[in-house]
C-alpha cells in the first residue's frame, strides 16, 4: 500500500480513536464476512511474552496465540465497527518489525502488515504478506 493509503488509514484510525492494527483488524473482518465468513470472525494474532516466573528459566520464544472477535453482526458502516474493535489504551510503545518468510504456512490464512516511515518518520506505505495453506487455497484466490 503507498505513503497516500497509509496516511488516510492512519487519519482514520486517529478519527475513530483507535490504531492502525484495528483499523485492519476492522477491514479484514469486514472482508472475510463479505466472503462468508459470517458475522462474527475470529482473528488470530501472535502474542510473546513470559509472564509466569516458572518460565524465566526457560530458553526461546514462547508465543501464543490471541483471538480477537470482530463482530460484524448488524451490517454496521465502518466507524460503527471500527468502535466495535478498539480497545483500552495502554499508552506509548515502540518496537521494531522483523517480518521473516518462512516458505510454510502456520494457519490456514495469515496476513502481516508493516509500516513504513521515512526519515521524519511520516507515513511512508504498508508492506503487506500473505501466507496461506495451499491445501486450502491458491494464488488466484488469494490475491
Amino acid at each position: 500500500m503507498d505513503a497516500e493509503l497509509h496516511r488516510a488509514l492512519i487519519r482514520l484510525a486517529e478519527d475513530g480513536e483507535a490504531s492502525l492494527f484495528m483499523v485492519l483488524q476492522a477491514a479484514l473482518g469486514a472482508l472475510l464476512t463479505r466472503w462468508g465468513a459470517g458475522p462474527l470472525v475470529a482473528i488470530g494474532t501472535p502474542v510473546a511474552g513470559r509472564t509466569d516466573p516458572a518460565l524465566d528459566d526457560l530458553v526461546g520464544l514462547l508465543t501464543n496465540t490471541l483471538v480477537l472477535p470482530t463482530d460484524t453482526s448488524g451490517d454496521p458502516d465502518f466507524r460503527t465497527l471500527l468502535a466495535r474493535v478498539r480497545v483500552l489504551r495502554l499508552g506509548p510503545t515502540t518496537a521494531p518489525l522483523r517480518p521473516t518468510a518462512t516458505g510454510t504456512a502456520k494457519f490456514d490464512l495469515f496476513l502481516d502488515v508493516v509500516e513504513r516511515t521515512d526519515e521524519q518518520g511520516a507515513p511512508a506505505g504498508l508492506d503487506c504478506h500473505l501466507e496461506y495453506a495451499t491445501e486450502l487455497f491458491d494464488a488466484a484466490t488469494t490475491r
